[in-house]
């Protein structure tokens, strides 16, 4: 099971994070149109850490920064889980938030059963979370709840 489309690419600026967001929709803007103009995922970290790194007073939590982050990770990784989420991880910041986002995204984007069973089997079909009514559970179950819901 997949949702369907989770983002559309083809129309980034009001699918991406809604209208009214203007201070994250132009940096992610700024990544899908570093995509668009070719530029390679060596170049895109150099832009990303010229725009955000450690000689600028910036927070390595800051949303506009792993939005970008998150939005390099899904366009570079090619829908394939472990290059998105190593590729995430390695611009730096907020690496285990950004990695999650980005797992998930191209988790739900292809389905389970699009996954490989390297990725799958070690987690054995559970979640553990700090979520009341949530704490153990299948992640099956809970993937099905959550298309039931957006479906």
């Amino acid at each position: 099971m997949a949702i369907s489309s989770p983002w559309t690419i083809s129309t980034p600026r009001s699918a991406t994070v809604g209208s009214s967001a203007r201070s994250v929709r132009v940096p992610v803007t700024d990544v899908i149109d570093w995509r668009n103009g070719g530029i390679g995922y060596q170049e895109a970290f150099g832009l990303l850490h010229e725009r955000w790194g450690e000689t600028h007073y910036h927070h390595w939590c800051h949303t506009i920064s792993n939005a970008q982050i998150i939005s390099i990770g899904v366009l570079w990784g090619d829908g394939e889980l472990g290059q998105s989420i190593c590729r995430t991880v390695q611009l730096g910041f907020d690496t285990d938030s950004a990695g999650a986002t980005v797992g998930s995204f191209v988790g739900m984007s292809r389905g389970a059963d699009a996954l490989s069973a390297d990725w799958l089997e070690p987690l054995d079909d559970t979640i553990d979370t700090g979520i009341d009514g949530y704490q153990r559970g299948a992640i099956s179950d809970l993937a099905a709840e959550t298309v039931d819901f957006y479906g």
